[in-house]
C-alpha cells in the first residue's frame, strides 16, 4: 500500500503544469527549478529492483501472488537477496539465480539483513512483468516478509555482489543536475572518491546504444545509457556502469535464460 501511495504522489508531482492548472485560475509565473522536487527514489520510495537489477518499478505491472510462501537465498543488501536455486511462480515466472526483494514486515529485521549471510524469506511472494523495449523484465517481491537466518558464515561473493543501485542516495545532487532517475552499478557507488569524477563526467555524456551493439573501449571505463522508455518518476532514465558491465548486458538481452549472473563477474 506504501507503494502504491508513493506512486500516485509521483503522478501528481510530476503532470504537465497544464494538466494541473484545469478548471483552476491561471497561475503565477513561477522560476523554482522543477528538478528540485526530483525525490530519492533510494530514501523516499520502495523501488523494486528486477530479477537481473537492469531495471526498476514502484508498482511493476502484470502481478500474481505465487503459490509459494519462502524463498532463500544469499543477502547482498538490507532489502535484497539472491535466490541461487529454482523458483516457480504459479502463473508467472520460472526460473533461478535472480534477485529478490525484501519487503520486511518488522523494520527490527533489518539487522538480519547481513550482507553475504543465507537467510529465509517467508510472506506473501509476488511476480510482475513488464517489457522493456522489447526485452521482458520479471520482478520477484516478498511482501510484509519475516527473515530468518540460517548459518552464520557470510560468503563474501554476495557480500560484494555485482548489480545495479537505482537511485542511490548519495547520487541524488546529480540525478536533480541532469533530471533524470539515475541507475548505477553498485560497486561504482560504493567508492565514489574513486569513480565519482570519472561517473559525472559520462552522465553528462551518455552514449547512444542499443543493447545489441558492439561495446569497444576499455573495459573498465565508465559510460552512462539514457533508457528509451519512462522511468517510475515519470522522467527518462539513466543507468552508468562499466564497460564490461555492457559486455555481459549485451548477452545477457540475447540470451536471457542462459545468463543467470546479475552482471559480470
Amino acid at each position: 500500500m506504501i507503494r502504491y501511495l508513493a506512486a500516485g504522489l509521483l503522478m501528481v508531482l510530476f503532470l504537465p503544469a497544464g494538466v494541473l492548472a484545469q478548471g483552476s485560475a491561471p497561475a503565477t509565473a513561477k522560476t523554482t527549478d522543477q528538478q528540485a522536487r526530483f525525490p530519492s527514489l533510494g530514501q523516499q520510495l520502495p523501488a523494486l529492483l528486477s530479477g537481473s537489477g537492469r531495471f526498476s518499478a514502484i508498482n511493476p505491472t502484470n502481478q500474481v501472488t505465487c503459490g509459494e510462501f519462502s524463498v532463500a537465498g544469499h543477502v547482498i543488501s538490507r532489502n535484497l537477496i539472491y535466490m541461487r536455486d529454482n523458483f516457480d511462480c504459479a502463473r508467472g515466472f520460472r526460473g533461478h539465480g535472480m534477485l529478490v526483494n525484501v519487503e520486511l514486515a518488522d523494520p527490527a529485521d533489518a539487522a538480519k539483513m547481513i550482507p553475504g549471510s543465507a537467510v529465509v524469506a517467508q510472506g506473501t511472494i509476488k511476480n510482475a512483468i513488464e517489457n522493456h523495449n522489447g526485452y521482458t523484465v520479471y520482478f520477484i517481491f516478498v511482501e510484509n516478509a519475516r527473515v530468518t537466518p540460517f548459518g552464520t558464515e557470510v560468503d563474501p561473493n554476495y557480500a560484494n555482489f555485482n548489480y545495479m543501485n537505482c537511485q542511490p542516495p548519495e547520487l541524488d545532487a546529480l540525478a536533480k543536475q541532469l533530471g533524470h532517475e539515475l541507475c548505477v552499478q553498485n560497486t561504482l557507488v560504493t567508492n565514489l572518491a574513486a569513480t565519482g569524477q570519472a561517473l559525472e563526467a559520462a552522465a553528462h555524456a551518455p552514449v547512444k546504444m542499443l543493447p545489441g551493439d558492439p561495446v569497444s573501449g576499455d573495459p573498465a571505463a565508465i559510460t552512462c545509457r539514457l533508457d528509451p522508455e519512462r522511468s517510475d518518476a515519470e522522467l527518462s532514465a539513466m543507468t552508468c556502469a562499466r564497460n564490461n558491465y555492457w559486455v555481459w548486458w549485451r548477452a545477457k538481452w540475447f540470451n536471457p535464460s542462459g545468463i543467470s549472473t546479475t552482471g559480470p563477474p
